[in-house]
């Protein structure tokens, strides 16, 4: 089953990097401490990842990492200027995908840099969200 996650998140960094062109803050394992852009996103793993009757995982988790994205994206820096109103957007998503909500779980790491200016921030604000496989009966093919 590590394989097929290994190669689901190989899928959700291709998916995002089409979207929105050569993105190389995302990176895989860990956050870069250099990064200057206004949004970053990390896929780092996966918890209790649950295998279901034909032992696929489900292609929509892509969807849920990109719309994180350009929820923070087309944003603008004024509206996140706190923490907890980043934390309130990401709850938002949240809230939209739980109701499709399957037992299995990826965690996506969001390092957003609420500051104007374009070098590299020590205190970009950094939080956690877990967000759930969204169930739409189309499975990756692993």
């Amino acid at each position: 089953m590590l394989d097929a996650c290994l190669d689901v998140i190989d899928k959700v960094t291709e998916n995002i990097s089409t979207t929105f062109g050569d993105l190389n803050d995302i990176v895989i394992g860990g956050m870069r401490d250099d990064v200057a852009a206004p949004y970053a996103v990390v896929i780092v793993g996966y918890s209790d990842i649950a295998e279901n009757a034909l032992g696929g995982v489900y292609e929509c988790t892509m969807n849920v990492a990109v719309t994180v994205v350009r929820k923070i994206a087309e944003d603008t820096t004024p509206e996140l200027q706190k923490l907890t109103d980043a934390k309130a957007l990401i709850a938002t998503v949240m809230s939209e995908a739980r109701p499709y909500a399957d037992a299995a779980s990826m965690v996506v790491v969001t390092n957003i840099d609420l500051s104007e200016s374009d070098e590299p921030q020590q205190d970009s604000y950094e939080f956690t969200v877990e967000l759930q496989f969204w169930v739409l009966g189309k499975l990756v093919e692993v």
